[in-house]
């Protein structure tokens, strides 16, 4: 470097393409420190060091920790074995943390897209048989109970917040086929992937559904559902399921999207 012996910490940072702050920090906590530090706190090193701090640097890349960064350079080849094995099970988990991630995406993307298109059109769907958990009873609870009940599901049973989770409300369709605007849901559902003890099964088979965007329009995705089994002779058995497709702040929920779905009654 134009025959300096020494490298300042703003030169040895931009050979090695990072923030000076970074090499302060790796001074502070012992993990490269440079070869002569000033009275007046200048931090020198040598251009052999910048061989050293690739080795560090290149770890880092792979996300190592410090902590385990300073391990591999203080130790031999057990502890790089070491170190690197734990990181490919992290990575290996992060992996498939992401792949669940993806799906989560997915799955909101192309309910957003295909529900939005068809608002309060009754369909006929054929769906497979569905795992939920369901909370305890939400009859007669207020909004508050209601908020409790769902976070205690959450936090029993849930790996992720609400909305990226399938969830949603049931209700007797008794009750909805009796008064539509009878709004005393019975539960809050999630949907799951394994079987558990508390698991409850959403049964196959053709279900109505209908979707329908903020809350003033859900009366008439009842009333829509309920119409249409009158014109086709349909029965209904079981749950009404309500279930949150696109979520929104409290003051943006005329934009809300929900899907309403009930079992048509199997006719044998």
């Amino acid at each position: 470097m134009n025959g300096k012996k020494y490298l300042k910490i703003s030169e040895l940072a931009d050979l090695a393409r990072i923030n000076k702050r970074t090499l302060q920090y790796y001074d502070n906590i012992g993990l490269f420190s440079p070869k002569k530090k000033e009275d007046n706190g200048y931090r020198y090193y040598t251009l052999e060091q910048l061989y050293d701090l690739g080795v560090i640097l290149s770890l880092k890349e792979l996300d190592m920790p410090l902590k385990d960064i300073q391990k591999v350079l203080s130790g031999g080849i057990t502890e790089t074995t070491y170190s690197l094995e734990n990181k490919i099970k992290e990575t290996d988990k992060r992996m498939r943390e992401l792949a669940d991630m993806k799906q989560i995406l997915s799955r909101k993307l192309e309910a957003i897209k295909v529900t939005n298109d068809s608002l309060l059109q009754v369909k006929i769907l054929e769906l497979k048989q569905e795992y939920i958990l369901c909370s305890t009873s939400i009859e007669n609870k207020d909004f508050n109970g209601v908020i409790e009940e769902g976070y205690e599901l959450l936090r029993n049973e849930a790996d992720y917040l609400f909305a990226n989770n399938e969830y949603g409300l049931m209700i007797d369709h008794k009750k909805k086929q009796k008064d539509i605007y009878n709004d005393n849901y019975d539960y809050i559902f999630l949907t799951t992937s394994k079987k558990k003890k508390d698991t409850v099964i959403k049964p196959e088979g053709e279900y109505l559904s209908v979707s329908f965007k903020g809350d003033e329009d859900a009366y008439e995705g009842y009333k829509r559902i309920l119409d249409y089994c009158k014109e086709h002779n349909y029965a209904l058995e079981g749950y009404f399921y309500e279930k949150a497709i696109y979520e929104t702040v409290l003051e943006n929920q005329e934009e809300a999207i929900t899907e309403i779905q009930v079992k048509i009654k199997d006719k044998n």
